[in-house]
């Protein structure tokens, strides 16, 4: 996706700018923010429901030991 449009600027440009400004990672960022905000706007508007955007991942084991024991965090 970030090809694409970043080749639409591109050629949009033509003529008017040699080297554009905008690399593929700023690209990439803007466009992960912008969906962002329009998930998050068809939430509020009730578009989308909150629940189909939530996944069960069973499949991971989870050790529920306390926080001060472990040694990435710091702790013993």
């Amino acid at each position: 996706m970030a090809s694409a449009i970043y080749n639409d600027i591109v050629s949009g440009l033509r003529g008017y700018s040699a080297n554009p400004t905008l690399s593929m990672e700023q690209l990439e960022d803007e466009i992960a923010e912008e969906r962002l905000a329009v998930i998050k706007q068809y939430i509020l508007k009730g578009v989308i429901p909150k629940k189909d955007l939530l996944k069960t991942i069973s499949c991971i084991t989870v050790d529920c030991k306390d926080i001060e024991g472990c040694d990435a965090c710091g702790g013993d």
